[in-house]
């Protein structure tokens, strides 16, 4: 796969690097990923929403989508604004949290042949790409929304396991 890229998102294949803005990191296969140090068994189609400023490296290539500022636009924030912690993730994306949410979604056809169309979308260079790639990024966004009861792995989730540690004493913490 070669480096696809358009002012809104980068898809290329590598086995290391820095993770920017918003980044995906996507297994392709089972997979040892080494994440800031922390070392996880990645398995076929489970991905990393990342903040910026990880440093991960794996043992084969994973296929990695950058999410760039131009397309967190109002319309991309309003469309899934109602998808509470990956809207709430996104705008935190520049805190310096270094967050992230690992996600197993082996199972979600849906979720991976939409990955799969997003890919090949950033490969195009007609009127239309800019448009679908906002709306299947929204898409996306929403699906892992959707997905995450069931396959959002809190245990490996940053973010979520600092909100799980501390919840105001009484207070039911609600995913």
């Amino acid at each position: 796969m070669e480096n696809m890229k358009s002012e809104e998102l980068t898809v290329t294949l590598c086995q290391d690097g820095i993770t920017q803005s918003i980044t995906i990191l996507y297994a392709e296969r089972n997979c040892l990923l080494n994440f800031n140090s922390r070392p996880f068994n990645m398995k076929r189609h489970d991905l990393i929403l990342s903040h910026s400023h990880n440093r991960w490296e794996c043992d084969y290539p994973l296929t990695v989508l950058i999410f760039y500022d131009a397309i967190f636009d109002s319309l991309l924030l309003s469309q899934i604004a109602d998808c509470r912690i990956i809207y709430d993730f996104i705008r935190e994306k520049d805190s310096g949290s270094h967050d992230h949410l690992y996600f197993s979604t082996n199972r979600n056809r849906d979720l991976n042949a939409l990955l799969h169309i997003l890919r090949l979308e950033t490969a195009r260079r007609d009127a239309y790409t800019s448009k679908l790639i906002h709306l299947l990024s929204v898409g996306l966004f929403t699906f892992l929304d959707r997905s995450r009861p069931d396959e959002l792995i809190v245990q490996n989730s940053t973010m979520i396991a600092k909100k799980n540690k501390s919840p105001k004493r009484g207070a039911k913490f609600k995913l």
